[in-house]
């Protein structure tokens, strides 16, 4: 994993268009895309759906279209042509307790991480960007680029109540060795 300017770089050898492809999912069949947070790693990929309407946080949205970016290395700012529903906290997508936002302010006032239940894996906790590697989550360490680090302390302990609540295994997005650990499309989970 080669380094720019100081942040990880993954280099993807398997793009997002294709993956959908080889599980035959058309990006314009996708109804909703919630986003963890503003940063470029999150929003790249956003003008591939467009059918979608965009999921994120009010103070997100906010602070997305605020914020300054200079000194910021590759930022985009957020804009999108595609709908934007601005939710305020929690968030049941489909209205069945399935696919439920779980707001959790850390990195950025409106980051975000999504609670999947599955019928045959059970239920698992993408953190979105609450923490970056498993050592973190596990010492509780709260990185030093967060918004604020009171709400990432808070946000980590929603994030430890809904495991708690759901039996849910936690995915940390950034967290390599998890990520080696895990099925890629073409292969999924159930």
């Amino acid at each position: 994993m080669p380094s720019v300017g100081g942040r990880p770089n993954w280099v993807v050898t398997n793009t997002l268009a294709n993956q959908l492809e080889q599980l035959d999912i058309k990006p314009s069949a996708i109804r909703y895309v919630g986003l963890a947070n503003s940063h470029i790693d999150h929003i790249g990929n956003l003008a591939m759906f467009s059918g979608a309407t965009i999921l994120i946080q009010r103070s997100e949205w906010d602070f997305a279209q605020t914020r300054r970016f200079e000194g910021m290395l590759d930022e985009a700012r957020l804009r999108t042509d595609l709908p934007v529903a601005k939710i305020e906290s929690d968030y049941d997508v489909f209205g069945d307790g399935t696919v439920q936002i779980i707001a959790t302010p850390s990195v950025t006032p409106g980051n975000q991480s999504l609670l999947v239940k599955l019928p045959n894996r059970g239920a698992i906790l993408l953190s979105g960007d609450v923490i970056h590697f498993q050592y973190g989550w596990d010492h509780r360490i709260v990185p030093g680029n967060v918004w604020n680090k009171e709400k990432t302390v808070a946000s980590f302990q929603r994030l430890a109540d809904v495991i708690a609540q759901n039996n849910a295994q936690l995915w940390i997005e950034h967290d390599k060795a998890q990520s080696d650990k895990r099925r890629f499309s073409p292969y999924y989970y159930q």
